[in-house]
């Protein structure tokens, strides 16, 4: 009963978009936050048993969004050109066929269907050729009102009497449904599956994804369409172009680096979300308080800032207030986000000067690591989860080990694991132990005698590929629990544990490295979805060349000379020993993961001989060469040297 007087209560309410409280539809100003509210244009009615009996079926039980762009009400998509013409083509050439568009959560798929709405209205006036998009909110065929089905009956109409296309914001709960259920879902689920309904729908990629697992033989009857992250540029261009409506609405003014602060720390913070939609919901967020703020400071009721009073006040939105919101959502102080932005930009430097050629996937990482140091000593499963995918030998294993110094101050407590040793049915329990004997004795497993005797650790899953079934499995039960048991029984815990998987693949045709979203598609393919859905960050590491080769040659052997330096002796390495070892060093394979093994049989194995033979004196200079495919080292005379 109370939960039917609660859905009554809700009949006849909107959504204040200041302060998000529910008002009465026909309202003007909201009562909470004193906003003027915009009058409410119609949209969304829902038509009555009535009507339908006596044939008023004119009112439409949904927004006409062909109707609201003539009359202005509908705002282009910036920055989908080529979406908004793909989509408009779609609508008008693929005629019978529904049409789906997937993106991430905060990609503004919501914003992007009415803007092809937009551009489907001006096609068809310039062309003349006829086309309705009707919005339909799924919650009216939810209502308790009226005849569900018979509103389901009166949508399928119009498609029958006219060329209509549905707009379902949000399709999850029609696709989900049984075709066979007596329900408004699974009457629509059926209609689809039979090709009586067409519709235009927007998806979430994760619900697209789980959808392709569970019901492969649905997705085909739509036509896919993807939008990706929009650029920081793009979405910069977007908060300039809604900042005037926040300032009027609260009465303040934005800062350009509050709008530069939004994208670029959301983006790092809160990667699951994608832009635009964040760094808008955070500005927002930011700007929101600062009335009620304004008038306790200034001990004046809130009804009498209003947006003159608010500006006379000379309030402005900065980079603080971002951050603050920041906080607030990752549930930490202020000051350890402006801490953490220090440390992430020193990670990269370091990280930087010792993986060579992967700036891209160091910047990717060390936001993720952000991240992670950020909750590291917090009550939570795992303090993080990243995949490092791309080809064998481009510094994977490196840039773990590296992160590991800077984040624990010692390589000791780095973990790495090879998978190939984990290819045998045997090898969870090599891996993670056991509690049954074992030819009469306990094994104690690989793992957990790594993370016994330390509190806090980075663990590295090396080639995942090549690990058994039952190996990604325990792992599963880890991701899940936090925690791994002893031999005895007793759980270790891995709460303060950093875990990274490496996966061995080659680059795709056509490019240098793979992208974030290929990499989660292509170990999908390998991996149960829950481990794939546990994975925090998916960091693409390129292909390395010839000239990176160059660069790691030139590397050890700064760091080699060094070792030379209170000898004062120098060495010197011609062209053609560069192509010797890049040739004898780099293989499609391995990459360059050979090429540090060769550089020092060739060059400082037979160096350290000169020195140790006390054939060499103070000021001596090495001249490292290659002739008749050898190389050589060679000792120069004063006037070579010169």
């Amino acid at each position: 009963m109370a939960k039917e007087g609660a859905n009554k209560s809700q009949e006849g309410m909107r959504t204040c978009p200041a302060c998000r409280t529910p008002i009465p539809i026909a309202a003007t100003r909201c009562r909470h936050c004193g906003y003027n509210v915009e009058h409410y244009l119609g949209g969304f009615q829902k038509i009555t048993q009535e009507q339908l009996a006596v044939g008023q079926s004119q009112q439409i039980p949904g927004r006409d969004l062909s109707k609201a762009a003539a009359s202005g009400e509908l705002e282009p998509a910036y920055g989908r050109d080529t979406e908004t013409e793909q989509v408009s083509r779609l609508i008008f050439e693929s005629r019978g066929r529904s049409i789906l568009v997937v993106g991430g959560s905060g990609s503004g798929k919501s914003q992007f269907v009415r803007g092809v709405a937009l551009a489907a209205y001006r096609r068809s006036k310039r062309t003349g050729e006829p086309c309705t998009i009707i919005e339909f909110n799924f919650s009216c065929l939810q209502s308790k009102t009226v005849q569900i089905m018979d509103n389901v009956e009166y949508l399928l109409s119009l498609q029958r009497e006219s060329p209509v296309l549905i707009l379902f914001d949000a399709i999850t709960p029609i696709l989900d449904a049984d075709p066979s259920e007596r329900s408004a879902a699974g009457v629509l689920a059926k209609s689809l599956a039979e090709g009586t309904l067409h519709c235009l729908g927007t998806l979430n990629t994760s619900d697209f994804e789980r959808l392709l697992r569970k019901k492969p033989a649905l997705l085909p009857h739509f036509e896919t369409v993807r939008l990706g992250p929009l650029s920081e540029s793009v979405t910069l261009e977007i908060l300039k172009r809604r900042r005037e409506t926040l300032e009027k609405r609260y009465g303040i003014s934005i800062a350009d680096e509050a709008l530069q602060a939004a994208i670029a720390l959301t983006g790092r913070h809160i990667p699951r979300r994608e832009l635009p939609g964040i760094a808008i919901d955070v500005l927002d967020h930011a700007c929101r308080p600062y009335k009620n703020w304004i008038a306790s400071k200034k001990n004046i009721p809130a009804a009498w800032l209003d947006d003159h009073t608010m500006k006379h006040l000379g309030t402005e939105v900065g980079v603080h207030d971002v951050k603050r919101v920041l906080a607030e959502e990752l549930q930490v102080v202020i000051e350890d986000i402006e801490a953490e932005e220090v440390w992430r930009k020193r990670l990269e430097e370091r990280l930087k000067q010792v993986v060579v050629g992967q700036d891209a996937a160091i910047e990717q990482f060390a936001e993720a690591a952000t991240r992670m140091r950020l909750h590291f000593s917090e009550s939570r499963l795992l303090s993080g989860f990243t995949l490092f995918g791309g080809p064998r030998g481009t510094g994977k294993v490196l840039l773990a080990r590296m992160f590991t110094k800077q984040l624990l101050g010692s390589i000791e407590d780095l973990a790495v694991f090879d998978m190939g040793q984990y290819s045998q049915e045997d090898a969870a329990a090599k891996l993670f132990g056991c509690d049954t004997e074992v030819n009469g004795n306990f094994e104690m497993g690989d793992l957990t005698g790594a993370v016994r005797d330390r509190s806090r650790a980075v663990i590295v899953f090396d080639g995942i590929e090549r690990a058994h079934s039952s190996v990604l499995d325990m792992l599963l039960l880890i991701l899940s629990t936090g925690s791994l048991k002893d031999r005895y029984g007793h759980d270790l815990s891995l709460r303060k544990c950093v875990l990274i998987m490496t996966l061995n693949c080659p680059a795709p045709p056509l490019s240098e490295s793979h992208t974030p979203s290929s990499l989660r598609a292509l170990l999908a393919s390998r991996m149960r979805p829950e481990v794939v859905d546990q994975i925090q960050a998916f960091v693409p590491f390129r292909a390395l060349n010839s000239e990176d080769a160059r660069a790691i040659i030139r590397r050890l052997l700064e760091r080699f000379c060094r070792e030379l330096k209170p000898l004062e002796i120098r060495l010197r390495i011609r062209e053609m020993a560069y192509e010797h070892l890049i040739q004898h060093g780099v293989y499609p394979e391995f990459g360059v993961e050979k090429l540090p093994e060769i550089l020092y049989e060739l060059v400082i194995q037979p160096v350290r001989a000169l020195v140790k033979s006390k054939r060499l004196t103070a000021s001596s200079v090495l001249e490292v060469r290659a002739a008749s495919g050898k190389i050589s080292v060679h000792l120069l005379t004063q006037q070579d040297a010169e």
